[in-house]
């Protein structure tokens, strides 16, 4: 029997600079139990991985598949997976990003449930935060899916700041996520995220009274 690890889960993403994190990290102070996804997959490419070696060993066949052996010790340290380097790497091609998300996503399962099946409160909120929620369907087996909202040339900007990338490179990377109207358009709530700080944390308030209700 399957059974879905996400039943009672509610998933939250936004597009890359809408401030999911920002908005995850202040629903964990109010006392919701959050996973990232980012940080599953950033696990994932970390040496001391218990299935590290296999995951390379996919990744190494990636990169010469696709042309870029000659990038495989610049991406492959000590630590792991420099993620910089393997993002500038395959980024520039979709059947490229197809495959890495095939590698990494079934790890990022395998940890998500691990993490859920430490969890001893049953009333606890769990809150998923997945920045390709929709892009991957995993907002199909979610409890209820939040968009956090920010217009785009915002995002970008906010994006281009905190990860040091230029306006050309968040653009790329935003090519592949779907427009945050679509994302708004198949959301069960949608958090405003184009104000201030002040204005975010009374949004917050809002959508913590909505996840006590449908708990």
């Amino acid at each position: 029997m399957n059974i879905n690890p996400y039943i009672n889960t509610i998933g939250i993403t936004g597009i890359i600079g809408s401030g999911k994190s920002t908005v995850s990290d202040l629903l964990e102070k109010k006392g919701a139990f959050v996973i990232r996804a980012d940080k599953l997959s950033a696990s994932v490419l970390d040496i001391h991985y218990e299935k590290f070696e296999i995951v390379k060993n996919k990744i190494s066949k990636l990169l010469e598949n696709s042309g870029k052996s000659k990038n495989i010790h610049e991406i492959f340290s000590e630590n792991g997976v420099n993620r910089k380097l393997l993002g500038d790497a395959v980024f520039s091609d979709d059947k490229n990003i197809k495959e890495l998300n095939q590698i990494i996503h079934p790890e990022v399962k395998y940890l998500f449930k691990k993490q859920i099946s430490e969890i001893d409160d049953p009333d606890k909120i769990i809150i998923y935060d997945v920045p390709l929620l929709f892009e991957t369907d995993l907002y199909l087996y979610m409890k209820k899916n939040i968009v956090v909202y920010a217009p785009e040339k915002v995002a970008i900007l906010r994006a281009s700041k905190r990860m040091g990338l230029t306006i050309e490179q968040v653009k790329k990377r935003l090519k592949h996520q779907i427009s945050i109207e679509k994302k708004m358009s198949m959301a069960d709530y949608v958090i405003d995220n184009s104000g201030d700080e002040n204005k975010l944390i009374i949004e917050v308030e809002k959508l913590w009274l909505f996840l006590q209700e449908i708990k």
